[in-house]
């Protein structure tokens, strides 16, 4: 499993996510882990619906933990 370090590339706000490192076999698949149960904006949102955000994944190595895993966010409090 793949560690990878996913950075929004738009505006980030207060109260919302800006990074995370997550386990994931692909860049593809890294990028399509949300940061928490609200996504990336912590706005709710309805069945169906897609977050407007852009991110960048970044390979770190390679790691033990299951795919989907969340090992850290970056979260912008305000």
């Amino acid at each position: 499993m793949n560690l990878y370090l996913v950075e929004r590339t738009d505006h980030v706000n207060w109260d919302e996510y800006s990074a995370m490192i997550v386990a994931a076999p692909t860049e593809e698949a890294a990028c399509a882990i949300l940061p928490s149960e609200l996504g990336w904006t912590g706005e709710l949102l309805s069945e169906g619906d897609v977050e407007e955000v852009t991110l960048e994944a970044t390979l770190l190595g390679t790691t033990h933990y299951p795919e989907g895993e969340v090992l850290y966010t970056d979260y912008l409090y305000g």
